[in-house]
């Protein structure tokens, strides 16, 4: 597995993601896992974590299905993306010799095949992020203003709490995106290479719907504007700037957390050794 982090901001969603892939003993830090989609009423940006021969083919389908109109106005993206998933699933079962679901699922487990994909779009005038995954049929909605998929994501959900707020902007988000997904990188040994940065920014135009709840698309699709994927060489810029900042604000909330314990454990040692003497701050303790 790997990483994204998708972050939905107040005009636009980031989506950011290593770039390594790994199997067996092997790794790859050259695999594409951010790919812009593009539907009946505008654009999406879908991301990949886990094993690229299945995330590929489930992206390929998605885009496949995302083209017919008639496709996305009974499903929705989220529905095709679960269609997109099955039809992955059917290839791999008649690949195996039309195996049971039971039988697939030690499968994938065994041949490392399991991924999981991360599409950032817009419901209506909604910004979501949803994921979905090949042995995780159902699509899943963000409850939260951000998300994390992969072996990292533990980590990941930790920082983006407390680095994130709603309605950041995206250039921010940016940042703190690759920040997230660079340290990361530093504790998770199915992380690593070149961080990925997609921003899909908030229609210029708003969409609205008839009272029987399909989209008006008048004018709206020139309206809509492509996600940017940055270069290497733009995201080499952002990941110096915020891994600069990150050493200088560690240090100090390292000397503030580290100041806030020895206050709190003076006061909770004179509480229960009253007659115990302490050094004030700054003196020599008794043992030098």
């Amino acid at each position: 597995m790997t990483l994204l982090a998708g972050i939905i901001c107040k005009d636009g969603i980031v989506v950011a993601s290593d770039s390594q892939t790994t199997w067996d003993s092997g790794k790859s830090w050259n695999a594409n896992k951010m790919t812009e989609l593009e539907h009946p009423y505008g654009r999406a940006l879908v991301a990949e974590s886990g094993a690229e021969i299945t995330s590929a083919a489930m992206v390929e389908e998605l885009v496949k299905l995302a083209g017919d109109k008639q496709q996305f106005d009974e499903h929705k993206l989220s529905g095709l993306a679960e269609l997109a998933v099955r039809k992955v699933r059917q290839r791999l079962r008649a690949q195996n010799f039309e195996c049971s679901s039971e039988e697939l699922q030690d499968i994938i487990w065994k041949q490392e095949l399991d991924s999981k994909i991360m599409i950032a779009h817009y419901d209506g005038n909604r910004p979501v992020i949803d994921t979905i995954g090949l042995t995780a049929v159902i699509p899943k909605r963000a409850k939260s203003f951000f998300e994390a998929v992969g072996t990292g994501s533990d980590l990941a959900t930790y920082l983006l709490t407390d680095l994130c707020t709603p309605k950041m902007d995206c250039r921010t988000a940016s940042v703190t995106a690759v920040l997230v997904t660079e340290i990361v990188k530093r504790h998770d040994r199915y992380c690593g290479g070149p961080v990925k940065l997609g921003i899909l920014w908030l229609p210029e135009n708003p969409v609205n719907r008839t009272p029987e709840g399909n989209f008006v698309v008048d004018a709206f699709r020139q309206y809509y504007r492509p996600p940017i994927l940055l270069d290497r060489a733009e995201i080499d810029g952002i990941v110096q700037m915020a891994l600069e900042v990150e050493e200088v604000t560690k240090q100090k909330r390292a000397e503030i957390i580290r100041e806030a314990l020895r206050r709190k454990s003076e006061e909770l040692m004179k509480q229960h050794y009253p007659s115990q003497p302490y050094p004030e701050k700054g003196a020599e303790s008794p043992t030098g």
